[in-house]
């Protein structure tokens, strides 16, 4: 297993008394302390509050004007636990020890940069009571990407890639590494940000666009998998790279080609990372007359439509070859959806891939994680703020942020093993 980067300190921390007739011998006091788990989640308890009363728990990024805020009724023992404490209201609605730095809101009409949150940031937590402040603490997050991390462009064959290694690899050390590549919105972007995201957790990651790139198709329509199979090539040659444990990862549209890939070269891949992706080939959502990929020249059969469930299936049976024969997969799968994605049927396709290897008989390592509430945004880093959205319950982003930590988590676990061999 490769070694962690060493969490950042809490580098400031301040306890007041304020109202309520004093604080009495116990002064209220925010600890902040790291927990196991990828990109570095922490536990957030306050203790010496005023027993049965109101109080707020803010946190700010002052530097965007970012803000989130709930409220709690004090338990009896005079100790709020975020990881227990149901808010009263808030930017969050359910006890989560990290919702004060992803529930965060844009607090201001200014626009904010593109790289916010991407460089270590400071938080600032209060506690109040009645508009006084009871205890203040300032916590450091990590930088969104490693401060070590080694992302280089990679120019062979045609690829638009670029490579992301973590920078305590040792010389002569080979680890498991992953091709990445995004969804429908094509380029490069979606692949560069999951590949510098696995290469935080200790990992190789080479990133490739597949359409919408200099001698691509423009749209996804009859995109070659030869652009995968001259990836993967590349990325076995590296001299860090554990050949025999390569994995695939591609989020949305981009899962199916993960899986495909795990499936049918299986001398070059070791397992897939398909969040809310199919394990079907679908049509071109530019043209649902046409496959999304080809191989040597000729169109890969594909099934269309953006819903699927059991009774689809059985009136209307995807045409042979399009379903994905993941019992041919030889390592770990791990697949993540959210009931109620908008963009398409993610937990319908993600059901489809159980009931295919259940109905095979095949021994394939499937990982799932799945909420009802949840929705596409399911593969994003965890414990970062995104763009909100006020039409989105808030229900649905505490759901999809667990699904986010369960589903890094679930990667991290199957590299580490795969290392560990």
């Amino acid at each position: 297993m490769p070694a962690r980067r060493p969490s950042l300190a809490l580098v400031l921390a301040v306890a007041l008394c304020a109202g309520l007739g004093g604080c009495g011998a116990v002064e209220p006091r925010i600890d902040v302390t790291e927990v196991d788990g990828p990109f570095e989640p922490l536990a957030i308890e306050v203790s010496g509050l005023p027993a049965g009363e109101e109080v707020r728990v803010e946190a700010t990024a002052d530097q965007w004007e970012y803000t989130s805020w709930a409220t709690f009724t004090v338990p009896g023992d005079g100790v709020l636990d975020l990881a227990e404490a149901e808010p009263l209201d808030g930017t969050w609605s359910e006890p989560d020890a990290m919702a004060p730095f992803w529930s965060m809101r844009p607090a201001g009409d200014g626009d904010v940069p593109d790289d916010a949150f991407v460089a270590a940031h400071t938080v600032d937590l209060r506690v109040l009571s009645d508009g006084d402040e009871l205890a203040a603490v300032a916590v450091e997050r990590p930088p969104y990407h490693a401060d070590d991390l080694v992302v280089t462009r990679v120019v062979h064959e045609g690829l638009t890639a670029v490579y992301a290694v973590p920078g305590d690899l040792a010389a002569g050390e080979r680890r498991p590494a992953v091709l990445a590549f995004g969804g429908s919105e094509g380029g490069l972007s979606g692949g560069a940000d999951a590949a510098r995201t696995i290469a935080a957790l200790g990992y190789p990651a080479l990133a490739i666009a597949y359409f919408d790139a200099p001698g691509l198709p423009g749209e996804l329509t009859e995109a070659p998998v030869e652009t995968f199979l001259t990836a993967l090539d590349w990325l076995h040659g590296q001299p860090e790279v554990d050949t025999g444990r390569v994995f695939t990862y591609g989020v949305s549209r981009g899962g199916e080609m993960a899986l495909w890939l795990a499936a049918n070269r299986p001398g070059l891949v070791h397992g897939a990372f398909a969040p809310v992706g199919a394990g079907r080939l679908v049509c071109s959502p530019d043209d649902y007359t046409r496959s999304a990929w080809s191989l040597d020249g000729e169109p890969l059969p594909f099934t269309c439509g953006w819903a699927i469930t059991r009774a689809q299936d059985a009136v209307t049976p995807p045409p042979p070859g399009s379903v994905v024969a993941l019992e041919h997969i030889e390592g770990p799968v791990v697949l993540a959806c959210g009931a109620r994605d908008t963009v398409w049927s993610s937990c319908g396709y993600l059901d489809a891939i159980v009931r295919h290897v259940e109905d095979s008989g095949a021994d394939v390592d499937l990982r799932v994680v799945r909420d009802e509430r949840a929705d596409h945004g399911v593969s994003a880093r965890p414990y970062l703020p995104g763009w909100y959205d006020e039409s989105v319950a808030d229900s649905t982003r505490a759901a999809t942020h667990r699904v986010r930590v369960a589903f890094w988590s679930a990667v991290q676990e199957a590299l580490d093993e795969a290392a560990a061999r």
